[in-house]
């Protein structure tokens, strides 16, 4: 599809024609076959399943290499490709017990990035809980997310 250069071109001919570019990205799975993550890391944890397989390891032993690959990710797509917003998939299966779950230290970090660069990087959750912590902001007890996508709407 036009390769690294070639997204870097849409994505500055989408702002040329004020344009914002949303990712979606996925943090949640990686599939349930096919992949061979799990032989070179802690990435995935049996503490919770989701209707993907395990779960991705962001609260467990070895998690924080885990958080820093996912964010790391993120913070990629922001500054390599300049991308506007990222539509975070199935945020319900992030399953984090943490003092300061995932989902939270990603708002948080990309947050100071983008005000490090003067833009505007927006991440929006996709939920089927369609829970207002979601959106709410951390000083509230929420995670701080910028919207939610109405999965519900399009089925």
């Amino acid at each position: 599809y036009g390769g690294p250069a070639g997204l870097r071109r849409l994505v500055d001919a989408c702002h040329a024609h004020g344009l914002a570019v949303v990712l979606d990205v996925v943090y949640n799975h990686f599939g349930p076959e096919g992949g061979y993550l799990q032989e070179f890391g802690h990435y995935f944890t049996d503490r919770y399943k989701t209707p993907w397989g395990e779960a991705v390891n962001v609260d467990g032993p070895k998690s924080d290499e885990v958080r820093r690959y996912l964010i790391e990710n993120a913070l990629h797509w922001v500054h390599e490709y300049h991308i506007d917003a990222l539509r975070l998939d199935a945020v319900h299966a992030i399953h984090d017990e943490t003092a300061t779950p995932f989902l939270m230290e990603l708002v948080d970090v990309v947050g100071r990035y983008a005000t490090d660069l003067d833009r505007r990087v927006y991440l929006i959750a996709e939920s089927d809980l369609n829970d207002v912590r979601v959106l709410r902001p951390p000083a509230l007890g929420g995670l701080g997310l910028h919207a939610q996508w109405a999965d519900d709407f399009h089925h």
